[in-house]
């Protein structure tokens, strides 16, 4: 048997700095929320809290670099690296006034992206 599961959302990537990161957007109007997710779960798997979230936000859901559909340098993973690729996503995608919701990993990348760029996001979820 073979099983076949779809994100609800539409697919995007942002270029930082020359890594492809690969996002699913999901609503078009609100405060924005970007969710970092942890080490071992791509954007997908966040479906469960977009969906509900999207009705009244603009939700982007990240597959982090190596995670997901994003690109695999072969460098490149440490927090500082991990905060600039968010931050890339925020002004890529004109995100303002945004949060960020940090899981696992992705907590640590939110706390990261609030001490080196403190004006990347009005607010942390982690």
């Amino acid at each position: 048997m073979e099983l076949t599961i779809e994100a609800r959302g539409t697919r995007g990537e942002v270029d930082a700095g020359g890594v492809g990161l690969s996002y699913l957007e999901s609503g078009e109007q609100g405060r924005p929320i970007v969710i970092v997710p942890g080490i071992t779960s791509p954007a997908m798997t966040w479906d469960f809290v977009a969906v509900p979230l999207a009705t009244d936000h603009r939700v982007i859901a990240l597959d982090i670099r190596g995670r997901g559909l994003s690109d695999r340098p072969e460098e490149g993973y440490t927090l500082p690296i991990y905060a600039a690729d968010v931050a890339a996503v925020i002004e890529a995608l004109a995100l303002e006034d945004c949060v960020i919701l940090g899981h696992s990993m992705g907590a640590r990348i939110a706390a990261a992206l609030g001490v080196l760029q403190p004006g990347a996001a009005s607010a942390l979820i982690v």
